[in-house]
């Protein structure tokens, strides 16, 4: 079995943490994959049939799936990521280096503290919308409670080793994890008692605007750029923007209301496999991964992205803090907003006054929008795009895990 290697001193390994507990994660990311498309199937004729054969209850009961899964992310990134982190660290001198199920506990009691400053602990608290509280904190445990723990006041406790290593570092261990707790706890506070920004004030930018040019030119690539930012850093987008700025996008299924970006338009024509318009990444991985891990991930992650379920790939290849693909996963949505605003501001495009599911397969989704073949052509243009920008990038990531599979088979045989 292969170990990990402890971190270069000054390298503690902070990115390969995070991208080895995405990995680890993904039995239950694919979980909740399945639970989303079932309980979210766009086919009424599919629908029947689940509710035929499953009765009328089936859809709760995939969101109780999706909340057991995608609803605990935030925590469990916490958790495995400061037990891949705690694994890459080197000891110190004077002490042993913290151990992995020691630095997950440490992290649990940590998420659940910072989620507390923000209001009672609620199951909400642990999902996707914490998934960047949960990579500070998982990164931050491990090295803070190593630090402490090297201090000789925090081994009071200590009972010495040839006693029972459990024992030994659960006692040694004691009172750095209390310390940090009651340090994070005040950090916590500290930053929740921060007044936010007023975002509301934004919702005059469309008055401002509307006397020389439809707000929503430059509304939707700024929505678009905010939603892939937080995307990159681990956040769900979707879920902030509807908070703090869906007053400026017109719902799924009203008429459109000038000035106002309709969401459709957004999450059909932009958000092509979901956020970051990963179905042409998809096509362009299918073109060039002829093996390996990456054509294996490509294999896996189709059929929910036909459906726009792009998990596996946001996490699995992946592209949150990946700067492989930071740029065409940021610009893409943004350029993908200009065709169909120009279409819809010329009159070649009607959006309908109709509820399109966000699951609806791309091209049936434009058909269904539209009624026409101008929203089907808008979708293979952006298909088309999306795919040509993200393929020198796939390359590029193809070569260097190449080199990595040479230089680690090298690495190997140099042992054996």
């Amino acid at each position: 079995m292969p170990v990990d290697p402890p971190a270069e001193p000054g390298r503690p390994g902070w990115l390969a943490a995070i991208r080895d507990a995405y990995v680890v994660l993904l039995p239950i990311m694919l979980f909740g994959v399945v639970a989303v498309l079932l309980g979210n199937f766009p086919i009424p004729a599919g629908r029947q049939w689940l509710d035929a054969h499953f009765g009328a209850g089936w859809s709760q009961t995939m969101d109780v799936a999706v909340q057991a899964t995608w609803g605990v992310l935030g925590l469990a990134l916490a958790l495995t990521i400061a037990a891949m982190l705690a694994r890459r660290l080197p000891g110190s001198a004077v002490q042993d280096p913290v151990p992995p199920i020691w630095a997950a506990i440490s992290a649990l009691v940590n998420f659940t503290l910072c989620a507390s400053a923000a209001g009672p602990v609620t199951l909400q608290s642990f999902g996707q919308g914490s998934m960047l509280m949960g990579i500070v904190v998982g990164l931050a445990t491990p090295l803070l409670l190593q630090r402490l723990a090297d201090l000789r006041a925090m081994r009071r406790l200590a009972i010495g080793y040839d006693s029972d290593p459990v024992f030994y570092h659960a006692t040694r261990l004691t009172l750095p994890m209390v310390l940090l707790g009651l340090g994070t706890k005040a950090v916590a506070e500290l930053v929740a008692s921060i007044p936010g920004p007023d975002l509301g004030r934004l919702a005059g930018l469309q008055a401002w605007l509307a006397p020389t040019l439809d707000a929503d030119w430059l509304l939707a690539p700024l929505l678009v750029i905010a939603n892939q930012i937080l995307w990159f850093f681990g956040v769900h987008g979707g879920k902030v923007l509807d908070a703090y700025l869906g007053f400026f996008c017109t719902p799924a299924g009203a008429p459109r209301v000038p000035g106002l970006v309709p969401r459709p338009l957004l999450e059909n024509f932009v958000y092509l496999g979901g956020s970051g318009a990963t179905l042409g990444l998809l096509i362009a991985m299918s073109l060039v991964a002829r093996g390996g891990q990456n054509r294996r991930l490509a294999q896996l992650s189709w059929l929910p992205a036909l459906f726009n379920v792009n998990e596996l790939l946001i996490f699995g290849l992946p592209l949150v803090l990946n700067p492989r693909f930071v740029l065409p996963f940021l610009l893409v949505p943004v350029l993908l907003t200009l065709p169909p605003l120009v279409a819809l501001h010329a009159g070649w495009m009607t959006l309908l006054p109709v509820y399109v599911p966000w699951t609806t397969p791309v091209l049936l989704s434009g058909w269904l929008l539209t009624g026409s073949w101008v929203g089907v052509a808008l979708q293979l243009f952006g298909l088309l795009v999306s795919t040509l920008v993200y393929l020198p990038f796939v390359r590029r990531n193809e070569a260097e895990c190449r080199q990595q599979r040479v230089a680690d088979f090298h690495d190997a045989s140099a042992v054996i």
